[in-house]
């Protein structure tokens, strides 16, 4: 599977380990004390600036390290395969001032945006203006934006205090966190035509109910464009769409997927324009096309999860 762990060992020291693929970020931070370091482990290098550290390396795939209790770094790898990141960490998972693998998350999105405009001019909508769906998407709709040469406008207003609403199950409780989360600001909606874009596009339910949102405030048109390609297949690997069937583009194509948002227009990034963006290759890209690293089957995951969560067989 996927994982990136620490702990700690009494009166021994802490450790830190990734899986065999390197799929999740795990990076060490490091301090000068005296003649040596003290270490800290995360996912994302601005915690070591807070933290008043610097970022020192990633962790290599199926690396282990361990940090005694005198500060002495060791390090063991398990594995010699080449990392397998997950490319929703630049999409959509990563702070946008963090970097991974040496590709900064806010110059990857601006790089997405642009290449996006480029496949939205090959449709030839008509747009008025470009959105973003807050905040995530906000880089690559600045960009694209620039790149068409249409006013940048911010059309949603996202009130901070509840989560991300693709990771929660219940669809009714996702429709009412959409109405929660977002307010339309008529003023810039009213008589627009809208391009509006996205990270990506999961289950759908974010996604139909923001476009319903934007027509109920008066826009002429509601286009969308999402900086991730159709997302088809379940992810084992830490991000909740374990299920294929609750995907929207799962055995559809995208008009299919046009027709059920009851958008005026839809462009995906197509995948090897992502690996372009991304400027990588090698991605655990699992959830687009199949190409699993670890090899899982749904009802196994689904059932040893609901294990996990305390639920019954």
């Amino acid at each position: 599977g996927a994982y990136s762990s620490i702990g700690m060992l009494a009166d021994q020291g802490m450790f830190a380990f990734s899986d065999m693929n390197g799929i999740r970020p795990l990076l060490i931070g490091r301090q000068k004390k005296g003649d040596k370091y003290n270490y800290c482990f995360a996912s994302e290098k601005q915690v070591f600036f807070g933290l008043g550290y610097e970022y020192w390396r990633d962790l290599r795939p199926g690396e282990l390290v361990f940090v005694d209790k005198d500060r002495n770094l060791h390090s063991f790898v398990l594995s010699e395969k080449k990392p397998r990141p997950c490319m929703f960490e630049w999409i959509y998972f990563a702070g946008s001032e963090t970097e991974w693998h040496g590709r900064p998350v806010y110059e990857v999105r601006l790089k997405l945006g642009e290449i996006l405009a480029e496949e939205c001019r090959k449709k030839g909508l008509d747009i008025d203006v470009v959105a973003p769906v807050p905040d995530t998407s906000r880089a690559a709709a600045c960009r694209l934006a620039e790149v068409l040469e249409k006013p940048y406008r911010e059309v949603l207003i996202k009130n901070r205090y509840v989560q991300r609403s693709f990771i929660v199950n219940e669809p009714e409780v996702r429709k009412m966190m959409v109405n929660l989360k977002l307010s339309p600001v008529q003023s810039e909606i009213k008589g627009k035509k809208i391009l509006l874009v996205d990270d990506s596009i999961v289950r759908g339910t974010t996604s139909a109910r923001i476009i319903r949102l934007l027509r109920d405030a008066g826009a002429e048109k509601v286009y969308l464009a999402s900086t991730c390609p159709p997302i088809r297949h379940p992810c084992f690997y830490g991000i909740d769409f374990p299920d294929g069937e609750s995907l929207v583009a799962h055995k559809r194509s995208e008009s299919e997927v046009e027709k059920i948002l009851e958008v005026d227009g839809l462009v995906f990034l197509p995948l090897n324009r992502l690996q372009e963006g991304l400027g990588l290759k090698n991605l655990c890209s699992a959830c687009l096309d199949g190409d699993y690293p670890v090899p899982v089957s749904t009802e196994n995951f689904l059932k040893t999860r609901n294990i996990n969560l305390g639920g019954e067989l």
